[in-house]
């Protein structure tokens, strides 16, 4: 049996910094005690073999209100972790979280109860997380730094092929940026939405 409370998945954290505390007071109310933990604890930083960052939700939900829109949804979703290829990871309900490909337009949600504790599993990491393909990559280039990330170029949503060969590292901001720059939405007419067994 899973222990909702295993925070295993942490103990290669890499800090970055603390939370800021002006972040902090305006987000800790408006997410769970599992997330709010994270911050306390570690801050914010590197996990997951370099592959998942704990990310400050006012850097992102600038970007992610212009990179991702379904009409069906009334709530802009609160970014908490982002991925080493340029994914953001979202609350989108109190006890929901998705994954937003962005490179790849697909959508893939989990409930939050045993998500940290699930975050060790190779099959959530490869079918909730997005994780493949990240070991090519690393055998191309460095694992990016916190605030940047492997970049397709050409971009995938321009018909750039999904290989590590066409990888390159870049500031997020930057790369998130560039697909809203070429008219790139996850949206109701592109998103894939992935069902997990």
């Amino acid at each position: 049996m899973i222990d909702p409370d295993d925070r295993s998945c942490f103990d290669d954290f890499v800090p970055f910094r603390p939370m800021p505390p002006s972040s902090y007071e305006r987000w800790h109310d408006r997410l769970p005690p599992q997330i709010v933990d994270v911050w306390e604890r570690w801050g914010l930083g590197t996990f997951c073999d370099g592959y998942l960052r704990v990310v400050n939700p006012d850097d992102w939900t600038g970007l992610l209100v212009r990179l991702y829109h379904l009409p069906w949804k009334s709530q802009v979703p609160i970014p908490i972790f982002a991925t080493a290829f340029g994914d953001l990871i979202v609350l989108e309900a109190r006890d929901s979280v998705a994954t937003l490909q962005f490179r790849n337009s697909i959508f893939r949600s989990s409930a939050l109860k045993y998500y940290l504790a699930d975050i060790p599993d190779e099959y959530f990491r490869r079918d909730v997380l997005g994780i493949r393909g990240y070991k090519t990559a690393r055998k191309r280039l460095p694992i990016p730094k916190y605030g940047d990330c492997y970049a397709y170029d050409p971009l995938i949503c321009q018909g750039g092929p999904e290989r590590a060969d066409h990888l390159r590292i870049s500031n997020m901001r930057a790369y998130l940026k560039e697909m809203i720059a070429v008219g790139y939405q996850l949206n109701e007419n592109n998103i894939r939405f992935v069902q997990l067994d």
